[in-house]
């Protein structure tokens, strides 16, 4: 049999693309740290042969900033440099921590050469992408600390320090609905005891009483009266969160604004009365007074709006020296008669929530820097406002604020902290804290110009708040207006910078000012973060630091050698103590890395925080016993919960507080909750035992 062949041409058949090899010089580093180049010098791929142009691409890279990109070298070259590694493009926007944190992260990177033949070739690599620090040198410093403060004290036992936790799920900063309830506030404080905890902190929501709310008025009485059926002692300390109940309370004043004139005769200043904040009920509102008739009689009509526009449509009356009621507590009284002109006109301004500003119409933009603009003057909220929101009578409650609180401490032990890092308060209602500034003078009944201390657009020398103003205007008339039962003690809290490293104007520290110029009974408290040992060198000291060593042991050494009468303070406290986070390190200039709590790598919930800190009681309360400090405080007492083993894994979210809270209501409690319990038994302190809080397990 004869076959068949067909004929064809190998023109007609595609020809099999051959495989360019790439050569690597230097070869690419299998490591990068976030914020740190890459590599140190230029990295070239050479194709082995190119056919027409060569195109050159890299996938899998870790995101960059400088981005890894791949630069042609023609003809058959390539190259990458100054890539620097970011930890994941959420952290890198400054939106938080990765989804996925862990060490190493890790890519598979491939750069591929194409030529216009449709040859082609790659070269793979694997760049495992550690944070900056590493987890490990993190954890290693922070262990050196510990241990470090632990060398300081000895390994003797340090006499019993009380401990205790914030309840944070109450914080006006933190409260959400998802979990705002009696029940769900208590678990927390369980978790406390559980832990051995003896102290209970609490932030009341001021706004909650001021606005008198009784819901969670009552939710705070049922916390603390929980607290005391345990045993634990209550310190309550109110704050100024950018709430528009507080704001320009005491500007200057309380009572009706001053009357602000638009006369053609010869006018003298109206009456306003009530003059106490206890009399004004109605909203926020500017009351107009205008002369209608001259002669016999002399009449005045008078009006209130929002505007300040409205001047009759609350009736005519005659003119007296005696006080004629307009509505809601609010009379006028003229100091005399036959000196007016017809339409004759006052304005002034009276404030809600029965209390009364001598400030015009609130924008209450505080935390923003919001000032209250009018007519009669520029003013923003400060020191004095502080105390009269603490201790102005609120109609509703027929007590003030300070009062209502200091009913529910009924336990020997317990704390009233009206002073909590003063500058943070004073920045939060948009006040200057520059070192070197002060107002110094008396706010009370001060003149518009200069309400409180703060006057234009921008904290000056007068508008900036100082050590000074707040022992002249908050310190000076609480002490003297506020009955404290003997059972209470009263503390006020310093922050570490500016208020115990930053000279100010007086020539010393917020510590140091306040400490000689407090009695000895106020209990004086410090905040206490990020402890490394330069804390405890002459190099952190404000100004000389004498015998005392660094700035703790500095301050600590005033509140026991100082006060107002001369002597010691009767004790001294912490506050807020609590883990330095895991956050970036930026080597790179130009590069903005987040280096905050919000943004830590990986967060104080974390189901591996455990390990980073083993040391963090042992060495944190050792150190802090062994100067005599009485308490200590941890802020993110929802460490004492089982780890979240999920991402965003920082304490201080609803997510994440949700997240403690379920496995505190189950008894799921942490290894940090179990270390503490055995440094408490170690003092002498019994913790809650399986017997109480049955079911209870380590996570």
């Amino acid at each position: 049999m004869r076959l068949a062949i067909a004929a064809f041409s190998l023109g007609s058949l595609p020809l099999c693309a051959a495989t360019i090899t790439i050569s690597v010089s230097p070869p690419p580093p299998t490591t990068a740290t976030v914020y740190v180049p890459y590599s140190a010098a230029t990295i070239t791929f050479r194709a082995s042969s190119c056919s027409g142009t060569c195109t050159w691409s890299i996938n899998g890279a870790p995101p960059g900033d400088p981005a890894f990109a791949i630069t042609p070298m023609p003809p058959t070259s390539a190259t990458l440099s100054g890539a620097v590694a970011d930890g994941c493009p959420t952290f890198d926007a400054g939106t938080g921590p990765c989804t996925v944190a862990l060490e190493p992260m890790v890519y598979s990177v491939q750069v591929k050469v194409t030529d216009t033949a449709s040859n082609s070739g790659t070269y793979s690599w694997t760049i495992n992408v550690y944070w900056n620090p590493t987890q490990a040198q993190f954890t290693a410093t922070q262990n050196g600390y510990f241990a470090q403060m632990v060398n300081y004290v000895g390994n003797a036992l340090k006499p019993r320090m009380a401990t205790g936790g914030n309840l944070i799920i109450s914080n006006p900063q933190y409260r959400s609905t998802i979990y705002d309830s009696t029940a769900q506030w208590v678990v927390w404080i369980r978790a406390m005891a559980a832990s051995g905890m003896s102290v209970v902190w609490i932030y009341p929501d001021v706004e909650c009483y001021i606005n008198n709310r009784l819901s969670c008025m009552a939710m705070y009485s049922s916390a603390i009266s929980y607290a005391h059926t345990l045993g634990m002692s209550v310190r309550l300390s109110p704050g100024f969160y950018n709430s528009e109940t507080c704001g320009d309370m005491g500007c200057p004043a309380r009572g009706i604004g001053p009357p602000v004139s638009t006369c053609t005769g010869s006018c003298s200043g109206l009456s306003i009365t009530p003059t106490a904040a206890t009399g004004y009920t109605g909203a926020v509102k500017i009351y107009c007074v205008k002369v209608f008739t001259v002669g016999s009689p002399e009449t005045f009509e008078w009006g209130a709006n929002t505007a300040g526009t409205d001047c009759s449509s609350g009736g005519t009356h005659t003119i007296s020296t005696s006080p004629t009621l307009l509505n809601n507590g609010l009379s006028v009284a003229f100091p005399g008669a036959g000196s007016y002109t017809i339409g004759d006109s006052w304005t002034m301004t009276a404030a809600q929530n029965g209390l009364m500003s001598a400030c015009p119409v609130p924008s209450h933009a505080f935390g923003g820097g919001g000032f209250n603009q009018g007519t009669s003057g520029v003013y923003q909220s400060g020191v004095a406002d502080w105390y009269y929101c603490l201790t102005a009578t609120i109609p509703a409650l027929g007590n003030s604020v300070t009062n209502v609180l200091l009913g529910l401490l009924t336990v020997t032990g317990d704390v009233f902290v009206p002073i909590h890092e003063p500058t943070t308060q004073a920045q939060l209602w948009g006040g200057g804290v520059q070192p070197g500034a002060c107002a110094t003078g008396s706010q009370t009944g001060a003149v518009p110009v200069l309400c409180n201390g703060e006057s234009g657009s921008a904290p000056t020398t007068t508008g900036n708040t100082c050590p000074q103003d707040w022992i002249t205007n908050f310190w000076t008339p609480f002490s003297t207006s506020v009955s404290i039962p003997s059972s209470v003690t009263v503390g006020v809290t310093l922050d570490y910078s500016p208020e115990m490293d930053t000279l100010q104007a007086t020539g010393t520290t917020y510590a140091a000012y306040f400490s000689a110029n407090l009695p000895h009974t106020v209990h004086m408290g410090m905040d206490l973060y990020n402890w490394s040992p330069g804390y405890t060198t002459a190099a952190s000291c404000p100004g000389t630091c004498g015998p005392s060593g660094g700035t703790y042991p500095y301050t600590i050494n005033q509140f026991q050698t100082t006060s107002s009468g001369g002597g010691a303070h009767d004790g001294i406290f912490v506050q807020e103590f609590g883990p330095t986070a895991w956050t970036v390190t930026n080597s790179i200039t130009g590069l903005s890395a987040p280096n905050s709590l919000s943004c830590a790598i990986v967060g104080i919930q974390s189901c591996s925080w455990s390990s980073f800190d083993p040391n963090f009681y042992a060495g944190t309360l050792s150190y802090l016993a062994s100067y005599g400090t009485e308490s200590a405080g941890q802020y993110a007492s929802e460490t004492l919960a089982a780890c979240a083993p999920v991402y965003p894994d920082n304490g201080l979210n609803v997510t994440m507080i949700g997240i403690a809270t379920g496995n505190m209501s189950a008894q799921h409690y942490s290894s940090d909750s179990q270390c503490l319990a055995t440094i408490e038994r170690a003092w002498g302190r019994n913790t809650i035992s399986s017997a109480t809080v049955s079911g209870s397990t380590i996570h």
